[in-house]
């Protein structure tokens, strides 16, 4: 009885190991399909590099390119992977590989990380940047501030099939828990510079910035996508599988100070390996950045 026991122990502990295997695999293919999560990390962490070494521009540019080719889909599984293990399911894993499959998807997803990866150069981000300064004045004043315009070569029936996208995908509820570490933040700088409704004044600063943002995004998204595409992307994110995908992704989202100080800390162990000589500057900024959390 013992020696069956001890059989069965051991085929359950080795099925175990097969399923964290499967499990580990599938997560590594929906990250390398997910390639605007692949293409964000050169902005935020080769800005970092940048600061830190600002007369090595050209070896910053191709130590990134190495860490971003060799290792940046494995340190980001290895962040996921605690917070999709309690939202996303293998099967959900395999439904969304069949999904990036899709030649049609696979297209929208390369012109999405195209849109995001620009973003902060184009048009339309500075457009919001503008009435966004404006609003805060106007604001600290107690005036109403003007809400971000819709382009007008955007049409009622494109608006309203974003809209549905939009909240299908749960841009937007990610896009606010992003923003909730700075209230804070932002509350106790007003106040030490003498502003007595500090709260109120971030309060409506992060209602201004909730109320348009889906605008902001409408904008940019209008350039590369087609009513087609949303028709499609919004059958994708309808499904059980992209929900409970977006369900982890808010929440690692949710303090983007800790999720930069994992992913410094996992370039900071591969420049140990790579560029030792870089790695002790790049280590003092992460312990900086270490003490904001």
């Amino acid at each position: 009885m013992k020696r069956i026991f001890s059989l069965l122990l051991f085929v359950s502990i080795a099925s175990s190991m097969v399923f964290a295997d499967a499990y580990r695999d599938a997560l590594m293919n929906y990250v390398n399909r997910s390639q605007d999560d692949i293409d964000r990390i050169p902005q935020a962490l080769g800005s970092i590099l940048q600061m830190t070494f600002p007369d090595d521009s050209a070896k910053v540019t191709q130590i990134m390119t190495e860490y971003v080719s060799t290792q940046a889909a494995e340190d980001l599984a290895d962040i996921y992977e605690p917070v999709f293990r309690k939202y996303v399911s293998l099967d959900d894993l395999n439904e969304l590989e069949n999904l990036y499959s899709d030649p049609r998807y696979q297209g929208m997803m390369q012109r999405s990380a195209k849109v995001l990866s620009e973003v902060k150069q184009s048009p339309e981000y500075a457009q919001f940047i503008t009435y966004f300064s404006t609003a805060m004045r106007k604001i600290a004043l107690g005036d109403k501030p003007e809400p971000l315009p819709v382009n007008a070569s955007i049409s009622e029936e494109y608006r309203q099939l974003f809209h549905t996208y939009y909240v299908e995908s749960q841009i937007g509820e990610a896009m606010n828990g992003a923003f909730k570490p700075i209230v804070g933040v932002l509350e106790q700088s007003l106040t030490d510079n003498g502003i007595k409704n500090a709260k109120t004044i971030v309060a409506s600063v992060m209602t201004y910035i909730s109320d348009n943002m889906e605008t902001l995004f409408l904008n940019i998204f209008s350039k590369a996508f087609t009513q087609e595409d949303l028709h499609l992307l919004i059958e994708a994110s309808a499904s059980p599988a992209q929900k409970h995908t977006m369900e982890a992704t808010k929440e690692i989202v949710s303090n983007p100070v800790a999720l930069s100080v994992s992913l410094m800390t996992k370039m900071s162990t591969w420049l140990q390996g790579h560029y030792p000589a870089y790695a002790e500057p790049f280590n003092k900024v992460l312990e900086e950045l270490k003490r904001m959390q």
